[in-house]
C-alpha cells in the first residue's frame, strides 16, 4: 500500500480486517467511495453487510476476481451470442489437472496448495470439499478435518498448458445461435477432449455470466435472463 494512500486523512484503511466484524459505529464522517477487493463467492457477503451499513450515501467499485483468466481473451468475443456472454468456469482446475497428469484417485480427498505449516489451500477436489476444505484454508485447520488427504504442490505450467489446451479447444468452435447449445457443445468437448469438468454460465453481461456460472455448478449450464434475473441475482 503506497504510503501517501495511508497518511491520507480522507481515506478509512483497513488492512487484515474480517469486514463482516464492522458496524457504523467505527464510521465518524459520511462514506462517499468504497472500493472491495474481493472472491467472487465473498461477494455476496460482503455486498449484503455493506449495504445495511451504507445504502443511502455511497457510491461502490467491487473488483471481484474471475476463477478462470486467460491472457489471450480473442476467443471470448466468438462466444458473444445475441448479446450475452458465455462464460466458462472450470471445475476444481488445479486438482482435476493433476489427477490427469499424476494418474491418481480421485476419490479421495486432494489438495493443491503448500503442506508447510503457514501454508493455505490452493484449491481442492469434491471429495476434500464434503469434507469441509476451502479455498485459503489453513494447512493447520486442513489436518484437524483432513488428515489423510493427499497433498500436491501447485505445477503452474501443467496449469498453463491446460488452458491453452482449452484456449484451442475454444477457438475452433463455430458459432451457434441458440446459447445453451453452444454452452453443452463447449462443456462435452473439453470434458471428451481433456477428461476437464467445466460449468458454463451464459448472462448479457460479465457479472451475469460470472453468478450463472455460480449456479452451474457441477458440470452443468445455467443462464440468466429477465425471467429468473430478480429471483438469482
Amino acid at each position: 500500500m503506497k504510503i501517501e494512500i495511508k497518511n491520507n486523512l480522507k481515506i478509512k484503511l483497513f488492512e487484515k480486517t474480517n469486514f463482516l466484524k464492522i458496524n457504523s459505529l467505527i464510521f465518524k464522517d459520511k462514506i462517499d467511495f468504497i472500493t472491495c477487493d474481493v472472491s467472487f463467492i465473498s461477494s455476496f457477503k460482503i455486498l449484503e453487510k455493506i449495504l445495511k451499513l451504507f445504502i443511502n450515501y455511497f457510491q461502490m467499485i467491487l473488483l471481484i476476481k474471475p476463477q478462470y483468466e486467460t491472457n489471450n481473451l480473442k476467443f471470448f468475443w466468438n462466444l458473444i451470442m445475441k448479446n450475452n456472454f458465455l462464460l466458462i468456469d472450470m471445475d476444481n482446475f488445479f486438482p482435476s489437472c493433476e489427477v490427469l497428469a499424476r494418474k491418481i484417485d480421485n476419490n479421495v480427498p486432494i489438495i493443491v496448495g503448500g503442506y508447510f505449516t503457514k501454508s493455505v489451500v490452493s484449491s481442492c477436489n469434491e471429495v476434500a470439499k464434503s469434507m469441509g476444505v476451502k479455498s485459503a484454508m489453513p494447512y493447520f485447520k486442513v489436518k484437524e478435518i483432513c488428515p489423510n488427504a493427499v497433498y500436491i504442490p501447485p505445477n503452474f505450467a501443467l496449469y498453463e498448458k491446460m488452458g491453452k489446451a482449452i484456449e484451442q479447444i475454444l477457438s475452433k468452435t463455430k458459432k451457434i445461435y441458440e446459447e445453451n447449445q453452444l454452452a453443452q457443445f463447449i462443456k462435452t468437448k473439453i470434458y471428451q477432449t481433456l477428461g476437464l469438468k467445466s460449468s458454463i454460465g451464459i448472462g448479457n453481461n460479465f457479472f451475469n455470466a460470472k453468478t450463472a456460472s455460480y449456479f452451474a455448478k457441477p458440470f452443468g449450464v445455467f443462464k440468466i435472463d429477465e425471467k429468473n434475473f430478480k429471483k438469482v441475482v
